[in-house]
């Protein structure tokens, strides 16, 4: 099955050189590469009205838009909030189309690359007194490794961001205490200290590494034969919130290329030469983890979709850890006013062995100046300072983190535990790029799941046709 959200031929807009002075220095846009002719698109609103479309509240935005005014005296900063639903992409295109849309708009990191060529990439600084050049914003001095790896291509930033939303553990404090508790109960004899101190060690907080945390999530579910009365993990299914991403989180933490370089071809259904001279595919590994927790052979099964929405069953106390983003909290203050108080966060696990640096996996909402704008200078200014001095106000609205480097070097595997602070989880946080169409490349990994799930073919014959889907929508030159 494809997801088809908008089918539209890809256009070019073609925009008008510009020069902006700022700071006493001139902007010189970069060159942007075009592959076919369209007709240029003028901007018709007013040109002193900055117009910033994102899904925030617009209170939100009211510090942002006095402080914009007060530094670009005559220039005005107009917010629309919107909702990132089925139409959102439309609205954006049309509004575009019309000479009518934003100079600014917010959109999601995997979406950057789909819309390069109806954005104005970041544009180069001339000093006037000794005529040298630099970029605006040094995305890689600046910010985490996952801004650059959405936003950065053709040697270009095409946008940027105020905020990183890693992926975490939601974990049920309640559940874990009564399960330990009930342990105690069971073992209570002096022959059993040894696996009561083991079980206090899992059940303390969701373990760092895979291995311990398989182990906890079997001391979590009860079952009665296939029957799950309650989850340890919610994971396994194309049905699970985040399914998509937790895959990838996998994937890159066992070292599984999902694209080739060029963005041609899908290869995470590729082997590759271990040290010991054998033949491994990780991308299959990743695969056949992730659903083993679904399936009722497997040592790891924990859940099936007879819970019901897992996000949901986590708040009614059916499922102990599940996994999800920052901005989950907002979702649970909203729905289950109570359900904060019996619930925490921690860092997603890792392999954990010496050979595997630490992986975690983040989304985000990124902001690219729109082609024809008619201050694409004073807007990338905007977009930068949002990205820096002014984003505090949308990592606080959102649950989620700044994008800003740490000038820590090193983030060990110890350091990760309830009591730190999960900012540094952006730190070690990666993404990729999916091509033009990154829902239906989603769609692609989801069917994937279901199709081994099903267990009609085998796991390899599974993800090779998978692959061979999702390299043709990386080639395709049709909208999906």
């Amino acid at each position: 099955m494809k997801i088809k959200i908008l089918k539209k031929s890809a256009y070019v807009i073609v925009f008008a050189i510009f020069s902006a002075v700022l700071s006493g220095c001139t902007l010189i846009p970069a060159k942007k590469a075009t592959t076919n002719t369209a007709p240029t698109i003028t901007q018709t609103k007013n040109a002193n009205d900055i117009v910033v479309w994102s899904f925030e509240d617009s209170d939100v935005w009211k510090p942002i838009e006095g402080a914009f005014e007060a530094e670009n005296p005559g220039f005005t900063l107009t917010y629309k909030k919107e909702v990132l639903d089925a139409k959102y992409e439309s609205r954006v295109l049309n509004s575009i189309l019309s000479g009518e849309g934003p100079d600014l708009w917010a959109m999601p990191n995997d979406w950057v690359y789909r819309h390069k060529d109806k954005l104005a990439p970041m544009p180069t600084i001339t000093d006037p007194k000794t005529k040298a050049t630099s970029i605006l914003y040094d995305i890689s001095k600046n910010l985490i490794p996952a801004v650059k790896q959405s936003v950065y291509f053709n040697d270009n930033a095409y946008a940027l961001t105020p905020a990183i939303d890693p992926l975490e553990i939601y974990w049920n404090t309640e559940i874990f205490a009564k399960t330990l508790d009930d342990y105690r109960k069971a073992h209570n004899t002096p022959a059993d200290t040894a696996v009561v101190e083991r079980a206090t060690k899992l059940l303390s907080e969701p373990p760092k590494t895979w291995a311990d945390f398989t182990e906890t999530v079997k001391l979590l579910t009860k079952r009665s034969g296939n029957d799950i009365t309650t989850s340890g993990l919610a994971v396994g299914t194309e049905k699970v919130p985040n399914s998509q991403d937790i895959l990838y989180l996998l994937m890159l933490q066992n070292g599984t290329q999902i694209t080739s370089e060029d963005l041609l071809i899908a290869t995470y259904n590729l082997s590759r030469d271990t040290t010991s001279g054998l033949k491994d595919i990780p991308g299959k590994r990743a695969l056949e983890f992730y659903t083993s927790f679904a399936d009722p052979a497997s040592a790891n099964y924990s859940w099936n979709d007879n819970l019901g929405n897992a996000t949901d069953a986590f708040a009614n106390g059916k499922v102990a850890m599940i996994f999800g983003y920052g901005s989950l909290d907002k979702y649970f203050l909203k729905n289950y006013p109570t359900m904060q108080a019996k619930y925490r966060r921690a860092f997603v696990p890792q392999i954990g062995q010496e050979q595997y640096k630490i992986i975690d996996y983040a989304k985000f909402n990124a902001y690219g100046v729109s082609g024809i704008s008619s201050n694409i200078g004073l807007v990338w200014s905007l977009n930068a300072k949002l990205t820096s001095a002014w984003g505090n106000n949308l990592t606080s609205a959102n649950g989620t983190s700044s994008p800003m480097l740490s000038t820590a070097k090193e983030f060990p595997l110890a350091n990760r535990n309830s009591g730190t602070a999960l900012d540094i989880e952006v730190q070690t946080a990666q993404t990729f790029i999916k091509g033009r169409n990154p829902i239906a490349f989603d769609q692609t990994l989801n069917n994937t799941i279901s199709a081994i799930n099903s267990k009609i073919r085998d796991t390899q014959s599974v993800i090779d046709l998978s692959a061979l889907t999702a390299t043709e929508l990386l080639k395709s030159s049709e909208w999906k």
